[in-house]
């Protein structure tokens, strides 16, 4: 039969994000304060920032259109955001540009293991970011509960360029991890727990 051939598309993840004629009324899921500023992120990798605490929004030139879901800015220049496929973002001048690190994805996905909801949080040290997630290793769909799931954390000392070793923290029917720093430097991580 008759195929069709053509260009394929890239994959979101290597894929910038569309520039929008309307980035205030983008979906937002994640929003952090970078100095004065305001950023949020959001589906399709759109990032948009506000200097006049919201009353007017500009998008960020970001190179990756996957969905993102947390942002944080430890200083009002460095910040850092993440998103679906494992996908972790550097900013360094506020959240106007966004670079991805040479190395790929923080969190993997495999025909396996599915990471999901990937959270952030940036440590007041320079270049330290934590990343958790939920790991599904099988679905209950009828039951609308995840079986055999983990939460795990990673750290990066160098903005992002190379991971440590995945971390598990909690098995069993868990799910939605989000990570923080103490003004100790501790990093604790809340999830919900089903068990």
């Amino acid at each position: 039969g008759a195929g069709w051939s053509g260009r394929g598309v890239a994959p979101p993840q290597g894929r910038p994000a569309v520039m929008t004629q309307r980035p205030a009324q983008s979906v937002r899921l994640g929003v952090t304060v970078a100095g004065r500023r305001l950023v949020a992120v959001g589906e399709r990798g759109i990032v948009v920032y506000s200097d006049d605490t919201g009353r007017t929004w500009r998008q960020a030139s970001v190179p990756v259109s996957v969905t993102l879901t947390a942002v944080q800015f430890p200083t009002a220049r460095q910040g850092w955001a993440v998103g679906h496929y494992g996908v972790v973002i550097h900013s360094d001048d506020g959240g106007e540009t966004w670079t991805l690190p040479a190395n790929g994805a923080a969190v993997s996905n495999t025909a396996t293991l599915f990471a999901d909801k990937p959270y952030l949080t940036a440590d007041h040290r320079p270049g330290v970011v934590y990343v958790s997630w939920t790991e599904y290793g099988v679905l209950n769909c009828d039951l609308n509960q995840a079986v055999n799931s983990t939460i795990k954390v990673i750290r990066s000392v160098d903005g992002g360029a190379t991971w440590s070793a995945a971390i598990p923290l909690a098995p069993g029917c868990v799910q939605g991890s989000i990570p923080a720093v103490g003004a100790d430097g501790a990093v604790y991580v809340a999830w919900f727990d089903c068990n």
